[in-house]
């Protein structure tokens, strides 16, 4: 009965960690650059716009890990936040969530060069949340689902 159970607790673990695999893949930029329209292989950019190819390896580099998130016209390429840089965005006294958001993203995204206050200001109005959120996950603060033992 017990080694069933052991058995059907490492199916489940398997099952978790493809799927993990699955988003890690999806949100991961190493796949960016082969999706149809984002390499435009004439003047080295990324996407029409964006950023150059060599500027996007100094970046993986720089912070090992880098992201990408598209909301309909708008491409945004971020990294994981530090435990640092976390508590530097909580050391703001009463700060609510959206500006707290809005930190992580002035200290995470990467593209648009100096994304900050004033462009989310006038972005589409979820997408600092949307983002801010993934960051987070990103950064640790989503735990792989517990398994009971």
């Amino acid at each position: 009965m017990a080694k069933k159970k052991i058995e059907e607790v490492k199916a489940e673990d398997m099952m978790l960690e493809a799927q993990e695999e699955q988003l890690e893949e999806e949100y991961s930029f190493d796949n960016i650059e082969d999706e149809e329209g984002y390499v435009d292989e004439g003047d080295g950019l990324l996407f029409p716009g964006g950023p150059t190819l060599d500027q996007v390896e100094e970046w993986k580099s720089r912070f090992t890990n880098i992201y990408a998130t598209e909301f309909e016209e708008d491409i945004f390429i971020w990294r994981p936040l530090t435990r640092i840089e976390y508590k530097e965005v909580l050391k703001v006294k009463n700060a609510d969530a959206m500006y707290r958001e809005e930190r992580i993203c002035e200290k995470c995204v990467l593209w648009p060069e100096n994304y900050s206050f004033v462009a989310m200001s006038s972005g589409g109005a979820g997408q600092p949340t949307i983002l801010s959120e993934q960051i987070m996950e990103k950064s640790g603060f989503v735990a792989a689902e517990a398994t009971r033992l």
